[in-house]
This record gives C-alpha cells, sequence and structure tokens, in this order.
C-alpha cells in the first residue's frame, strides 16, 4: 500500500504478524502497540522510523489469562527512552506497575 497523499495526514496501524510492517505498507508516521506481551521482547529491537509506541496487558474477555510482566515493561520503555520515542501505557497496566510508574507520552504530531 502506497498513501502519497495521506502520508501527511493520517497515522496507520497494523497488526502484523511476523515480518516488517514497513515493508508492506508505506506512510509518514508508523507505531507500534505491544499489546498483550506473551512474552519479553528482545533487547535489541529495531525501533527505526518507529514515531510512538503503546504498551498494555490482555484485556477484554481474556483478561488475567496473560499479564505483561514488570520487566517485559520496563526493558520496552527502556528502549524508547534511548531513542527518544514518545511512548503511552495504557491504563491496564496501573495494577501492575503502580500509578506512579505510568507515563502517557504522545508525539509532538498529536499535541497541537
Amino acid at each position: 500500500m502506497v498513501y502519497d497523499r495521506a502520508q501527511r495526514l493520517y497515522w496507520l496501524a497494523a497488526r502484523v504478524a511476523g515480518g516488517d510492517l514497513r515493508e508492506h505498507i508505506k506512510c509518514r508516521h508508523y507505531h507500534v502497540t505491544f499489546e498483550p506481551m506473551f512474552s519479553p521482547m528482545p533487547e535489541d529491537m529495531d525501533l527505526q522510523g518507529i514515531d510512538w509506541v503503546v504498551v498494555g496487558t490482555e484485556t477484554g474477555k481474556r483478561r488475567g489469562k496473560c499479564d505483561s510482566k514488570p520487566a517485559w515493561v520496563e526493558n520496552i520503555l527502556h528502549q524508547t527512552s534511548m531513542r527518544g520515542i514518545p511512548t503511552f501505557m495504557k491504563e491496564d497496566l496501573v495494577p501492575i506497575l503502580g500509578e506512579d510508574r505510568m507515563i502517557q507520552q504522545l508525539p509532538k504530531a498529536f499535541v497541537m
């Protein structure tokens, strides 16, 4: 998919179960959502070109069947902070991490 005009106007999110989103969809802004997490993410994720990261845990009918572990979330937060990528932690992480550890950053393009 290529959206020449939309590249300036829209943020596109897609679920990809393997491979690289950027190989198949060309747009100006990319964001990645880690939810639910069933295991820790690699400590050297390729986040090049990612403008925003959202982190959450299992919700809905499967809530409680697989909760994100604090260390898994902290790994992602460490990687995004080292790269200057804004990170938004969903409210469902409060019981796991506590209110005082929540980070809810938005990309500059969202805050006008």
